[in-house]
């Protein structure tokens, strides 16, 4: 599913099932290089979704970040935001932990890349499809 899409359909689902939360796309390429692409809020979270289509290789599973986006992230997770990375490959959705895995990411890299499909398994919460997600759940702040 492309990013495009994803949005479109998680702003139906916002709607369906949050109709009072804040959910607002980010036109980053006007506004500061990094941000991701949706901020919401919400009566009880707030904080920013990146939206990522996983990329499958011979060797190995890459998350394709754009140049800055790592770092803005880093940033901002260290002052203790809520940053939720909602990633695709055809119908399904996983998520990874953000206040755990950014420690292992280099400062320049591009692209977060595992070995292996275990490795990946172990990292990222299978969440079904966008017809399964739990909204609620997946706006609590790892952080409260």
């Amino acid at each position: 599913m492309l990013e495009k899409e994803m949005r479109r359909q998680l702003k139906h689902k916002f709607s369906l099932e949050m109709p009072q939360a804040l959910l607002q796309p980010i036109e980053s390429g006007r506004t500061g290089r990094g941000i991701p692409d949706i901020f919401f809020k919400a009566a009880y979270a707030e904080g920013w979704i990146e939206l990522k289509e996983i990329v499958f290789t011979n060797t190995q599973i890459e998350i394709p970040f754009q140049s800055g986006q790592l770092s803005w992230i880093r940033r901002y997770t260290k002052l203790r935001g809520n940053i939720i990375l909602l990633m695709t490959y055809k119908k399904s959705l996983y998520t990874l932990g953000l206040e755990k895995e950014w420690a292992a990411i280099k400062a320049l890299d591009i692209m977060y890349r595992y070995e292996s499909i275990k490795e990946f398994d172990a990292a990222a919460c299978f969440m079904g499809t966008l017809k399964d997600l739990d909204l609620r759940k997946l706006l609590q702040n790892p952080y409260d």
